[in-house]
């Protein structure tokens, strides 16, 4: 996989409406009439926070967000929130897509997964970062962990979002476990416990963890050919992944466990093992093995990464569902957005806040760690470890992404759940994926996902 450059790109519509509100209305006007490409020279400080006017916050999610932000955000600035939820609902996935670009037209600040971003760029909605506040950022938070910098803070060659949360699912056993070093081997532990072992595994879940198997085993055309953009999605390689990931499922507890509640399961053992992420209240795991997952990483990955790339670490896939941080062109508070973002990134009273709205989390090296040392909690080791490479697996950023994702997700729940062989789900995702294309144009697609792995195109 190509590595993303940290090249700036304009969009050249951008240049003309920023000469007509300088030119025409004064820079006070850019405050209120909008925060979408302030000119880099001209100070925030020109933008007066308003306080009677209230900050319109999109938000993504599986909860509704607004009494927790409310509360805290009212401890740190006078800025009211005017917040909008959109529920994350797993049974209408392809819907989420149209409905973000919507709410995106009458929106300061949009909180959303990082499977909308390519349909956000395409309607020419938000705004990039600029090298002033992405500096500040960096030097009041620390530097983003290069996986969430290269594979989601990034489209195009260019910054468009702040990375607000990610998770990294790894693989929770007893201490006294043989290590587990392939799928395969995992299955055969699920059934040595059956009934006590879990992997998130329910619907808007099942696309994300059959993508991780194979996120580590298949070296080349990653879900798509690079040059006809077909789906390789049914590839033999990947049909073995979903016959190893069925066989472990025969064997698990509750099917519609999150990737956090079987963390806190196996922490509070009610669970033996499985794969699963730690939030922060899980306590004591001194009595369990936590290891990156199974992967198969080769030479050739290894050279085409950086050092942090090894056997323990392999390539990289981001949740789809990545909380991004992003100014949408229709910003009207320039000032307040970007204070609220900073705050939602590692500002004063956040980890309450992390601790009570599922998809916050660390994303920075915060300057105590910037030195490489280990960590105390093994948890937050691998994930740092695992979100410092380079070499990052892209899912589905592509026009419509939501509707791709919620393919395969749809199908490879159908397997698990023991409807349709795997052979036959995956055929129907690269049918779907297919038609899908066609429908909106190879050529607009194939420049998505090349943007997605930092081509400027």
């Amino acid at each position: 996989m190509p590595n993303r450059s940290n090249a700036r790109r304009r969009p050249e519509s951008c240049v003309s409406r920023r000469a007509f509100v300088t030119g025409g209305l004064g820079l006070g006007a850019v405050a209120v009439t909008g925060c979408s490409e302030p000119d880099e020279t001209s100070s925030d400080t020109a933008s007066s926070v308003r306080t009677d006017v209230p900050l319109r916050v999109v938000w993504v999610g599986h909860d509704d967000p607004s009494e927790v932000l409310q509360r805290n955000w009212g401890a740190v600035a006078e800025v009211p929130l005017k917040v909008q939820w959109v529920r994350r609902d797993e049974q209408s996935i392809t819907e989420l897509g149209p409905t973000v670009l919507a709410a995106s037209r009458r929106a300061d600040v949009l909180v959303v997964p990082l499977l909308c971003v390519a349909d956000l760029y395409a309607g020419d909605l938000i705004s990039e970062i600029q090298d002033a506040w992405q500096a500040n950022l960096n030097e009041s938070l620390g530097p983003v962990l290069t996986s969430l910098r290269v594979g989601a803070a990034s489209y195009a060659a260019s910054d468009f979002a702040v990375p607000l949360g990610s998770d990294v699912p790894v693989l929770m056993v007893d201490v006294a476990t043989e290590p587990i070093e392939n799928w395969d081997a995992f299955s055969d532990y699920a059934s040595q416990h059956a009934n006590r072992v879990a992997e998130p595994i329910g619907r808007g879940q099942c696309g994300e963890s059959y993508l991780r198997r194979i996120a580590g085993t298949v070296e080349a055309n990653w879900l798509f050919d690079r040059e006809t953009f077909q789906p390789t999605i049914d590839s033999d390689v990947c049909t073995a992944a979903l016959e190893s990931m069925k066989a472990a499922a025969q064997h698990y507890a509750k099917p519609t466990l999150t990737a956090r509640e079987i963390g806190t399961a196996i922490a509070e053992g009610t669970l033996d093992g499985g794969i699963g992420v730690l939030p922060a209240s899980a306590g004591d795991t001194s009595s369990l093995d936590l290891r990156p997952l199974p992967s198969t990483v080769s030479d050739s990955m290894q050279s085409e990464g950086d050092q942090t790339v090894s056997s323990d670490v392999g390539p990289t896939l981001l949740s789809p569902w990545t909380s991004l941080g992003i100014l949408p062109k229709s910003c009207r508070q320039s000032k307040s957005a970007k204070q609220f973002l900073q705050w939602l990134a590692g500002g004063e009273g956040i980890g309450s806040v992390r601790n009570q709205l599922a998809g916050l989390d660390v994303t920075r090296i915060a300057d105590s760690i910037d030195g490489g040392e280990s960590l105390p909690d093994p948890y937050q080791q691998i994930r740092r470890d695992q979100l410092s490479s380079a070499i990052v697996r892209p899912t589905t950023q592509l026009i419509q992404g939501c509707a791709y994702y919620d393919a395969l997700d749809a199908s490879i729940h159908a397997c698990v759940a023991g409807d349709t062989k795997p052979a036959q789900a995956l055929a129907t995702v690269a049918a779907t994926w297919s038609a899908l294309t066609e429908a909106i144009g190879v050529e607009k697609q194939i420049r998505a996902w090349r943007r997605s792995q930092g081509r400027r195109i």
